[in-house]
């Protein structure tokens, strides 16, 4: 499975997509939600799980912008 997190904690961040990872899953990573948008423009995924408060952009800021494929799966979270 090819899954983007989207989170502006970096340890969070790296700590899920080890775990992620460990379990044979590709996984890419970024920090903010305009460089995700970006993202999904050129990988598709099958699961995007986005920080919904994020300094800059937040998750529904991506979610409105962002061009997600029909099968990808979306989780916004909150802490």
């Amino acid at each position: 499975m090819k899954i983007l997190i989207v989170d502006d904690n970096e340890q969070l961040r790296n700590s899920i997509g080890d775990i992620l990872r460990s379990l044979d899953h590709t996984v890419d990573t970024t920090a903010d939600a305009q460089a995700a948008v970006k993202m999904v423009e050129v990988a598709t995924y099958d699961f995007i799980l986005i920080d919904y408060k994020m300094p800059v952009n937040n998750g529904l800021w991506f979610m409105k912008n962002a061009k997600i494929g029909r099968d990808t799966r979306v989780l916004l979270m909150t802490a």
